[in-house]
């Protein structure tokens, strides 16, 4: 599955890396954000870096709990 995460001024945060513990990072560009007027909005990261991160079983857990939701 493929995945990636829109910030609020439609930037996207690409897949960095994934680490020992199996949590995937999502990062921001740091010149993009630098200049971006909503950065107080999305991080407050001195290298104005915004990182998402994620569990690869994440993924899983979110389509069950979409089956579930629809299945009632």
């Amino acid at each position: 599955m493929f995945m990636i995460y829109i910030m609020i001024a439609v930037f996207v945060l690409n897949y960095s890396t994934t680490t020992r513990e199996g949590y995937k990072q999502y990062k921001s560009d740091a010149k993009v954000c630098k200049k971006c007027n909503l950065i107080e909005y999305c991080t407050h990261s001195k290298n104005t870096t915004k990182i998402v991160i994620r569990h690869v079983w994440e993924d899983y857990i979110d389509l069950v709990e979409d089956i579930l939701i629809i299945e009632g």
